[in-house]
């Protein structure tokens, strides 16, 4: 919305014109996250898969491409080896992070343990995938994992 002052001999006129525009953005949306499995003993590795989908599809907003943001409140995550590897597990990768948080693709890894190869305490676990478009649009999902 736009707003407009004039001055018409010693009052002001108020004109408030609206903007329009002819593009938009669609939010994300998380349609759900595979878990391999909902149950894992400790030190155990589950397969996680965010399933997400932007419906930005015109001749004038192309397709908006996805970034993926995985949080965990325990464990580590892990992806398949890439060229950045920090520490090497049988051809995966430990991204240590203080906060437990990684900014990868749609598909990752999470092993309950600690930075040291300890299992973490049992109980629930909750993974946490937060997808943003291009826009800064953003839908986020949490899972629990039970760690026995």
């Amino acid at each position: 919305m736009s707003i407009a002052y004039k001055k018409v001999s010693n009052i002001f006129i108020i004109i408030i014109l609206p903007v329009f525009s002819c593009v938009s953005n669609y939010e994300p949306a998380i349609l759900e996250i595979i878990a391999s499995t909902n149950t894992v003993n400790k030190g155990g590795l589950v397969t996680l898969q965010c399933i997400a989908r932007d419906e930005d599809e015109s001749s004038i907003r192309y397709l908006d491409s996805l970034k993926y943001n995985w949080s965990a409140s325990g464990g580590l995550f892990l992806e398949p080896y890439t060229l950045d590897t920090l520490h090497d597990l049988q051809n995966f990768i430990i991204v240590l992070d203080s906060i437990n948080q990684i900014s990868r693709g749609s598909k990752i890894y999470w092993l309950a343990a600690d930075s040291l190869g300890f299992g973490i305490d049992t109980g629930f676990q909750t993974i946490t995938c937060q997808v943003v478009d291009l826009n800064n649009a953003i839908d986020i999902y949490s899972i629990l994992i039970r760690v026995q």
